[in-house]
């Protein structure tokens, strides 16, 4: 079997990532794994977007992170995170920012060499405000 360039996985998954009908199916969060074989490296990576539910645009400046780990990302301008150097396991991972409902996904499964891409919409809540 031959390597696959990083670079091949990462245009893999930004192609599916765009599938608007394996979003929808996967009702406002989509989970696709693909594995790679990195020279010396035995970790694995999540990487997605934040969008709003609503409107569909994506959240600037969100956050996204493993639950009882010190791992986590900010968001991009474009609404895309990643998170490098996870070890193997089964994880929760948490996606929010100010104004949006949080949202949790329980027991995703690293494997070794994993990027797996989680993306998540989120609910507006609005920002309550007291004087």
């Amino acid at each position: 079997m031959s390597k696959i360039s990083l670079a091949s996985i990462v245009l893999l998954a930004l192609f599916l990532a765009s599938c608007s009908s394996v979003h929808d199916t996967l009702q406002s969060r989509a989970i696709y794994r693909v594995t790679y074989q990195p020279s010396m490296s035995t970790h694995a990576m999540i990487i997605g977007q934040l969008r709003d539910l609503k409107t569909g645009e994506p959240i600037e400046g969100g956050d996204v992170w493993l639950v009882g780990t010190n791992l986590g990302a900010h968001t991009d301008s474009i609404g895309n995170y990643r998170i490098e150097g996870i070890l193997p396991g089964t994880y929760s991972l948490m996606g929010g920012w100010l104004g949006y409902k949080p949202a949790r996904i329980d027991s995703i499964l690293i494997h070794q060499n994993d990027i797996v891409i989680i993306d998540f919409q989120l609910t507006n809540e609005g920002v309550r405000v007291d004087y």
